[in-house]
């Protein structure tokens, strides 16, 4: 007499197979979740370069004159506001990690050590390296542009 049946083995090595398939899919989806992560973490890194940079570009393009501080932390805008009064718009960069106009922050992700101001012979030149982290991850976004003043005595 043959009976018809599933033996103990045979459910074994199914749930075997399908284990081994989970794991493969689960490592899969986790490594593009974490690529995404990362992806939309320097994504939000550019955008906030984009801001500070158009920022002081044009505060630098309307200003009578550029002042860079020495250690090369912070740069001063003076522009005229139609008075006699002259208008003075200040970036300075913090020891914190942040970056302010006129005691405003603007961003925190400076890494204050490697970004400077710094004044060509006929420009402004910025340097930033923004930070961020994903997943225990350090992502660093390096910005470098020159802006040249419009308006310059």
């Amino acid at each position: 007499m043959r009976r018809r049946g599933i033996t103990l083995v045979e459910i074994a090595v199914v749930l075997a197979i399908i284990g081994i398939g989970l794991v493969l899919f689960y490592s899969v989806c986790f490594m593009n979740w974490m690529s995404l992560e990362q992806q939309m973490s320097v994504v939000d890194l550019q955008m906030e370069a984009d801001i500070i940079v158009s920022m002081i570009s044009n505060d630098a393009k309307l200003s009578r004159q550029i002042i860079v501080d020495p250690s090369g932390k912070a740069v001063t805008f003076n522009y005229p506001v139609f008075d006699p009064p002259v208008g003075t718009i200040v970036y300075s960069l913090t020891p914190q990690g942040q970056i302010t106009r006129n005691d405003t922050v603007i961003s925190s992700y400076i890494d204050f050590n490697n970004s400077s101001f710094a004044k060509d012979s006929s420009a402004l030149v910025v340097n930033l390296l923004l930070t961020g982290a994903s997943f225990g991850r350090r992502l660093e976004l390096p910005v470098s542009t020159e802006v040249y003043p419009r308006n310059l005595l």
